[in-house]
């Protein structure tokens, strides 16, 4: 039995149908990323940890890279093109020039991340090894009741990077997103902000072809730090 938190359960048996139903009748002699014991492990946070919500596509195609976790690898794994977009956008961000071109190897696994509270969900939880986008249909019904449940059970902040996070927009209730145009960290800290509202920020996919200069300067680490100051919540480690 694949471990889920039991604040999971309202929507754990839809996860093992879509699962034991959709994937795996479907993959007989195929490889798929990440391995079975893997694929569930975002969910082994309990719902009421998750500060921060960022929204993937699927995982990462290349076999031994996907952890269950969107955009995070394996220490020993070179660090993927989206998420050396990601670190260098974080990087400017917070205006740390001496990481520019160097990270603690434990960071690429986003672990610090998790443990301040960030949700790294896929808008699949599979994929067959070198095929992106092969297993996005099977889980679309699932990561939208996924989304509802979190959003109507436990509002936060979500991050949605490219078209595919985007198109889940609708499944967020009671939602404000944010114009990343208009927006900066003063206008943010003079709105009222409650936790009762699903937070949302969204941006261009960090490897989107032709797109990644808008990821980049998208200020959605430094937002979030300060939503999270106006709910009197503690700010996410982003990096090391």
């Amino acid at each position: 039995m694949l471990d889920i938190h039991a604040s999971w359960t309202p929507i754990k048996s839809l996860l093992y149908e879509t699962l034991n139903e959709k994937i795996l009748p479907n993959l007989s002699n195929t490889k798929y990323q990440p391995e079975r014991e893997d694929i569930f492990n975002v969910f082994k946070m309990p719902v009421s940890d998750i500060k921060v919500i960022i929204l993937g596509q699927d995982p990462y195609p290349t076999e031994g890279n996907a952890m269950g976790y969107a955009f995070a690898v394996p220490a020993d794994k070179k660090i993927p093109a989206s998420l050396r977009v990601i670190k260098e956008e974080i990087v400017k961000e917070f205006a740390i020039p001496c990481l520019a071109n160097h990270e603690h190897p434990e960071w690429r696994t986003l672990k610090d991340w998790r443990d301040s509270g960030v949700f790294l969900l896929n808008t699949a939880l599979t994929i067959e090894a070198g095929k992106i986008g092969s297993h996005l249909g099977y889980w679309k019904n699932c990561i939208g009741s996924v989304i509802k449940y979190i959003s109507k059970t436990h509002p936060c902040i979500w991050m949605l990077w490219g078209k595919k996070a985007q198109s889940f927009k609708g499944n967020i209730c009671n939602a404000l997103a944010f114009d990343i145009e208009v927006n900066s960290i003063e206008t943010i800290e003079k709105m009222p902000i409650n936790n009762k509202t699903n937070y949302i920020l969204e941006a261009p996919h960090p490897t989107a072809r032709g797109n990644t200069k808008r990821f980049k300067g998208c200020n959605h680490f430094l937002y979030a730090d300060a939503i999270l100051r106006k709910l009197k919540k503690r700010e996410i480690t982003w990096i090391r």
